[in-house]
């Protein structure tokens, strides 16, 4: 619901006790949130807990439940205003080298995916040959 979160930004207070779905333990978008909010993490109103982000934005898309996942897996339902950002002040993502090399990555990937470089059929038999 873009009317409750109009503000630009907001304190985690003012989000705690709003209604979270989150990805399970072991989620590496769920590591770096709960690191990125410390302590604060606790005080969040997790509702429920799922595996996949397309459940997770199946639900938050149908309710005005929050979550946090990856801007690589919501940018295109961003872009399609069926998502939006709600920022948090003063939360500071921290990302291991990997993780910045392999967004870097998958985000190039996507590109070439969305600029169409990759749009024709490659025979998986003989690569060299192309259909």
């Amino acid at each position: 619901n873009k009317k409750k979160f109009s503000k630009d930004e907001y304190k985690l207070e003012d989000l705690a006790s709003q209604k979270w779905i989150l990805r399970e333990k072991g989620s590496g978008t769920r590591a770096i949130f709960e690191d990125g909010l410390g302590d604060d993490f606790g005080k969040l109103n997790i509702f429920l807990t799922l595996g996949h982000n397309e459940a997770i934005k199946k639900i938050v898309e149908q309710s005005d439940s929050l979550t946090c996942i990856s801007r690589l897996a919501v940018q295109k339902d961003i872009d399609e205003g069926k998502l939006f950002e709600v920022k948090i002040k003063n939360f500071v993502r921290k990302m291991s080298n990997k993780q910045k090399v392999l967004a870097k990555f998958f985000c190039f990937v996507r590109i070439l995916f969305e600029s169409g470089f990759w749009s024709y059929k490659i025979n998986l038999f003989n690569p060299l040959k192309n259909s």
